[in-house]
């Protein structure tokens, strides 16, 4: 199979139609939930030689795009699909069974976590990082914003996996992976009847550990108080209150001594 891979954002989506009418061979999706290791199934996928169509940095408004694309005129969704021979994270987890039937030689890799509750750490974590929101609830049913927020994650992704390996259990054209617990080339070559690519298996956008007092000097100084008042409600150690009035008063200390001083002057 010769080297076709491109990522979405090498793409662009007004000229998705002139790379190729469609793309031969088998498909594979990655029905995974994002922050479950998508992004190392699709760089398995550009390795073993696939044109892949997955999520990169500056591939948020396309994969919306395709995500309410797929909800008011499914056909031409596919249109765009047919060009790819493999694609992961939104939309295509949440289309899965409409993907099984259009595609019925298709193959299916669900990628999961741990645990519902580390999945949902990680999905709050890149929640609170991000500086633009949007688009958070296309993927998740529970409001980010929601004090419950963690239990609304837990229950969505447990809900996820539930509903998949029902819908295909007992079928040879699904496999479940999960990086951290070693699963690598080995299963998933064998589930593709393939040879494994020369090299170390690769684990890509893995989590960065981040100390409280670092994620909250971030989340004020790009003015996201609403995601602080959050953290601060799910991390009530006293620590962290402390790190954020410390930051406040200072903030509040600095832009009220300006006119405090001109005041001042002008008596």
């Amino acid at each position: 199979m010769q080297n076709h891979q491109a990522h979405a954002s090498n793409v662009p989506y007004g000229s998705l139609t002139s790379v190729r009418a469609s793309v031969a061979g088998e498909k594979v999706f990655c029905i995974g939930l994002g922050r479950t290791g998508t992004t190392t199934f699709g760089e398995c996928m550009g390795r073993l030689g696939r044109r892949h169509l997955g999520w990169s940095r500056g591939d948020g408004g396309l994969r919306r795009d395709l995500g309410l694309l797929a909800m008011i005129d499914y056909d031409a969704f596919t249109r765009f699909i047919d060009l790819f021979e493999s694609a992961d994270d939104y939309p295509i987890p949440l289309l899965y069974r409409q993907l099984a039937d259009t595609y019925p030689t298709a193959r299916f890799v669900l990628t999961t976590r741990l645990s519902a509750a580390r999945w949902a750490d990680s999905i709050i974590k890149e929640f609170n990082r991000k500086k633009m929101n949007e688009g958070d609830n296309t993927w998740y049913e529970g409001d980010l914003y929601a004090p419950d927020r963690r239990t609304r994650l837990v229950v969505r992704y447990d809900k996820h996996l539930d509903e998949v390996r029902q819908f295909f259990a007992g079928s040879n054209r699904f496999l479940e992976v999960c990086w951290e617990q070693g699963d690598g080339w080995e299963k998933i070559c064998r589930f593709l009847g393939c040879s494994a690519p020369p090299g170390l298996f690769p684990h890509v956008n893995q989590s960065t550990t981040v100390s409280p007092a670092q994620a909250i000097q971030e989340m004020l100084a790009a003015n996201r108080h609403g995601k602080l008042r959050l953290y601060l409600e799910e991390n009530q150690d006293d620590s962290c209150i402390a790190e954020a009035r410390g930051l406040l008063v200072g903030r509040l200390t600095r832009a009220l001594d300006g006119p405090r001083q001109s005041q001042q002057r002008e008596a």
